[in-house]
C-alpha cells in the first residue's frame, strides 16, 4: 500500500490557484459569527455524523446524491451553523454539494479566521479534522471526508458518505495526497 503525503499549504495553494483560482473567493461563514473566528462546536457535527453515516442518509429533502461526500460533511458542519458562502452549486437545503467549492472555502478560511487552521501532517492530525484527497479537475478522486481518530499516511477512520463510513474501519488513502484542515471550536 503507497503512503499518502499530506499536501503543505504552498502545494494545497499550488493546486488551487492552478485548478480552481476561480473559486477563490468562497469561504466558510457561520450563522453568528465572532469577530475573528467562526462559532463552531464538533459535538452536533459528530451527532450527526453519527446518525446519518450508515445507512447512508441526509436531513435533506434531496436526501443523499450518488457522490455524496460534500453533501454529507457540509449538512454535519451546518449542524454547527457553518456553511459555505455563495457555492456554485448546493442541495434543496442551500448546502454545498461541490467538493471543489468545500476544498477552496477552507483554504481561503485559514487566513480569514484564527480558528481555522490546516494540518501540516498526518501525525498532528484528530477526529473531527476535515480531510480532502484533492486532484479536483483531473481524476475521480476528489473526496471529502471528516476523521473519526489520527490519520497516518496509509489511510484513517472516517465518517464519509459515496461509499458510507461510520468512523469503525481504517479507510486506505491509497497513496493519494491529502489535505486537512481543523476548525478549533470557538463560542
Amino acid at each position: 500500500m503507497k503512503e499518502a503525503p499530506v499536501l503543505n499549504r504552498k502545494a494545497a495553494d499550488d493546486l488551487l490557484l492552478r485548478d480552481i483560482s476561480p473559486l477563490s473567493e468562497l469561504v466558510l461563514v457561520a450563522r453568528n459569527p465572532l469577530a475573528d473566528k467562526l462559532r463552531y462546536d464538533w459535538a452536533p457535527v459528530k451527532a450527526y455524523l453519527k446518525e446519518h453515516c450508515k445507512p447512508a442518509t441526509n436531513n435533506c429533502p434531496d436526501n443523499v446524491f450518488d457522490l455524496d461526500c460534500t453533501h454529507f460533511v457540509c449538512h454535519a458542519m451546518n449542524k454547527a451553523g457553518v456553511f459555505v458562502k455563495s457555492p456554485s452549486a448546493s442541495c434543496t437545503s442551500g448546502l454545498c454539494i461541490r467538493v471543489n467549492d468545500l476544498a477552496a472555502s477552507f483554504a481561503a478560511s485559514v487566513g480569514k479566521y484564527a480558528n481555522v487552521v490546516q494540518i501540516e501532517n498526518h501525525a498532528e492530525t484528530k477526529e473531527g479534522d476535515f480531510c480532502f484527497i484533492p486532484s479536483w479537475f483531473h481524476l475521480s478522486k476528489d473526496h471529502a471526508m471528516v476523521l473519526a481518530d489520527t490519520a497516518s499516511a496509509l489511510g484513517a477512520r472516517v465518517y464519509a458518505h459515496t461509499a458510507a463510513r461510520c468512523g469503525d474501519e481504517v479507510v486506505s488513502f491509497d497513496g493519494q495526497g491529502c489535505v486537512y484542515y481543523r476548525i478549533v471550536p470557538a463560542s
